[in-house]
């Protein structure tokens, strides 16, 4: 499995989980269908000019032209979701809107459809430079079988989480809600992936037991040696057994299986064999599964929080508003944009760098437990070297996830002299890890810390300052003074939003929002400094005569009758806001008329008349 293949499928996860079904299309269904068919015929032709003989010789073309296709097959598909809408349109589909990670698998199963093409173009060249005997059809669902399997606990997961969210059980939505609900699906997802996982992967890679006899003996015997537990030896068919490689799957030993390739039993001496079972299973004596996870998790942990700090930088910049007005789209809209985006770009960055980085490290920690295990490097380099010239000469290929071939013998040859490199890369490889917890803890104690509204704060504040410099601007504009005082009474600012709306009412006396909005502030504000009930209810009743229709303003001069202890007049008002009021307001106008008309009751029970 490549690895690469890994950071393409969850970038292409996350486009898909990014993206909210909108609730109409950018473009209209014709148009968009064009486009789509369009892309997808000029997409199959640069596979097919991508992948001709004078363009791919050997394997670093190949693979070259794979990394380029894929890429621009991503970039296919972020135009289908994020400009042709296409989750828009899988949402018509039956059980698709209730069960959301259907649209995302369907978009999945589309990125497939480009890769398709990808890999039916690569078909002829993989044949001449593999040597592969497979049919065209064989390769395209053996690349299936080994890509989809990437994705497969994220779709099983996600979907029992949809359909529990649309059963609606009040325990589950309780269950959901709570705090501790992200580690108790984090603990099944990790149940799933150590149980579950390993023995559906060997039968969806068509894995089957090695056969009794003195190779099996012999494996089982070493593996003994070593001290490993595993539940069965298996053959890996790999691209049809063509690969010169070997695996270990699962994280506990009785659910843990060890994978070799008929190419690799066909091609290396024993002493090789051994020497890459020695490799795989120094992943397993290092740990490195769990650690991966941790890795991972960590990452989780250490985004939320450094997402929310760099969307905050970035809405503090005039530059951001700047686009947004030469865009002529919306600050809000913009940041719909701009969230995606910097999320993509620390998650490539973390996939590439820091996963990167622990990766080869790990490979080479792998590479050194085979180096102990066999007394010296030679039979791991030995081995190293005609996987390279077996898989068409990529000794000196690069590679982000392993270290090049060529780099590892180097490393495997300078330890032979220098046994002190083997303590020294542990050393580092563990520090490394401590450093990342370090980083993780503190993404942890951020989370905690940064105001829940940290991005909303950036937001308004940007906006007080527009709003404060186009009133100092244009004083008589009483709209921008009305906002102001809107802005200033959320932020609880309540002196500057009393002189905010008393500057919008010198422009204009006559307007009834800014009449009820101030008077509102007068008669519920928090402190009790800014309470004028008198000054509110003459601001509330010349509102009512200029809007008597207006639930929201009677409701203020309910409030303002109700501070002054003319409660039955108070009860009469909220009565008429009850009845003029939208049906999706009913409840808070009902239920504010229940309190007090409780109160009343109560204060009547206890001897108080009105």
């Amino acid at each position: 499995m490549s690895y690469s293949n890994l950071i393409y499928l969850l970038v292409v996860i996350f486009l898909l989980a990014a993206r909210t079904v909108p609730a109409q299309p950018l473009l209209p269904p014709l148009p968009a269908m064009l486009i789509f068919a369009g892309k997808l015929l000029l997409f199959h032709l640069l596979c097919r000019l991508f992948f001709s003989s004078r363009r791919v010789y050997n394997v670093k073309t190949y693979l070259q032209a794979e990394k380029y296709l894929t890429l621009l097959a991503i970039s296919w598909l972020a135009i289908d979701i994020y400009v042709l809408d296409c989750l828009y349109y899988f949402a018509l589909l039956p059980f698709v809107a209730d069960i959301p990670v259907l649209g995302s698998f369907l978009g999945l199963l589309l990125f497939f459809v480009y890769l398709g093409h990808v890999w039916l173009a690569a078909a002829e060249r993989s044949a001449a430079i593999f040597g592969r005997s497979t049919s065209n059809v064989d390769f395209i669902l053996e690349n299936i079988r080994v890509n989809l399997p990437i994705v497969l606990p994220w779709f099983l997961i996600s979907l029992v989480l949809d359909i529990l969210r649309l059963l609606s059980v009040p325990a589950v939505d309780r269950f959901m809600a709570s705090a501790y609900s992200e580690v108790v699906i984090l603990g099944i997802f990790i149940s799933f992936v150590a149980l579950i996982f390993p023995p559906l992967l060997m039968r969806f890679w068509k894995c089957h037991p090695l056969a009794a006899g003195p190779v099996r003996f012999h494996v089982e015997s070493f593996c003994r040696r070593l001290n490993l537990h595993y539940r069965d030896i298996m053959i890996w068919p790999l691209y049809g057994g063509q690969m010169v490689t070997a695996g270990v799957v699962g994280f506990i030993g009785r659910f843990r299986y060890i994978m070799l390739t008929p190419a690799l039993l066909a091609n290396l001496t024993v002493n090789e064999v051994e020497a890459v079972l020695a490799h795989e299973i120094g992943h397993v004596k290092r740990y490195h599964m769990q650690l991966y996870l941790f890795i991972l998790v960590g990452f989780s942990i250490i985004v939320n929080p450094l997402l929310e700090v760099l969307l905050y930088l970035v809405l503090q910049g005039e530059w951001f508003y700047e686009l947004a007005r030469w865009s002529k789209v919306s600050a809000a809209s913009l940041l719909d944009i701009t969230l995606p985006i910097l999320l993509l770009i620390l998650l490539v960055s973390f996939l590439r760098f820091v996963f990167g980085f622990f990766m080869r490290n790990f490979e080479r920690q792998a590479d050194l437990h085979a180096l102990q295990a066999m007394g010296g490097g030679g039979a791991i380099s030995a081995a190293l070297e005609k996987v390279a010239w077996l898989s068409g000469n990529i000794r000196d290929l690069p590679s982000w996830h392993h270290f090049g071939i060529s780099q590892r013998v180097d490393f495997m040859v300078a330890c032979d002299a220098d046994a002190s490199l083997v303590g020294r890369h542990h050393r580092k490889v563990y520090l490394a890890l401590a450093m990342y917890g370090l980083l993780v803890a503190a993404g942890g104690f951020l989370a905690f810390s940064l105001p829940e509204d940290l991005v909303e704060q950036a937001v308004t504040k940007q906006a007080v300052a527009q709003l404060e410099k186009e009133a100092a601007r244009t004083p008589d504009n009483y709209q921008v003074h009305w906002a102001l005082g809107d802005v200033y009474y959320r932020q609880g600012d309540y002196a500057r939003a009393i002189a905010a709306y008393e500057q919008s009412l010198r422009s204009a006396p006559d307007n009834p929002e800014v009449l009820n909005n101030l008077a509102w502030l007068l008669v519920t504000s928090r402190d009790e400094r800014f309470i004028d009930a008198e000054r509110a209810l003459q601001l509330a009743a010349k509102a009512v005569s200029l809007q008597p229709a207006a639930a929201h303003i009677l409701d203020t001069l309910a409030h303002a009758y109700w501070r002054l202890g003319k409660k039955e007049r108070a009860l009469e008002i909220e009565k008429r806001a009850l009845a003029l009021a939208r049906p999706a307001d009913k409840q808070i106008y009902a239920e504010q008329l229940k309190r007090w008309q409780g109160k009343m009751a109560a204060d009547r029970q206890s001897g108080l008349q009105f």
